[in-house]
């Protein structure tokens, strides 16, 4: 009698659980169809030992460090992207102007003494400063 009733509410537990998950998964794949995404690649000449704090609209929001892609989902709307090495002088800052769905993929490098995303599609649209 105990091992059917324990049997009874461990089904009950997986089915109540099911139905839990079940509308959080699709929740999560229409949210994310709704949001921008964006890709940092590290270039191999940018060294072993720097690391790259990305920040979005002035929060953290990642670190970017040898054998890492940066790959985050973003808000549509106007952001201000900084990229600020460890060991190196120069901050990147940018505007990114994200659009739901659309994809937006740099590459880092190190140029004449400063960090610099360059876009692998040069038609995003991308406003530095």
């Amino acid at each position: 009698m105990k091992s059917a009733r324990s049997s009874i509410v461990g089904l009950f537990l997986i089915i109540c659980g099911l139905v839990v998950a079940t509308p959080n998964q699709s929740f999560a794949a229409h949210r994310s169809n709704d949001l921008g995404r964006l890709i940092i690649k590290r270039s191999p000449v940018l060294g072993v030992n720097v690391s790259v704090v990305i920040y979005i609209d002035g929060r953290v929001a990642g670190t970017s460090v040898r054998a890492r892609t940066f790959d985050q989902y973003i808000a549509p709307g106007r952001h201000v992207i900084v990229a600020s090495p460890n060991q190196l002088r120069g901050d990147w800052h940018g505007i990114l102007d994200v659009r739901p769905g659309h994809t937006y993929m740099y590459v880092m490098t190190y140029n004449q003494s400063r960090l610099a995303l360059n876009p692998v599609r040069p038609d995003r649209n991308l406003s530095y400063r």
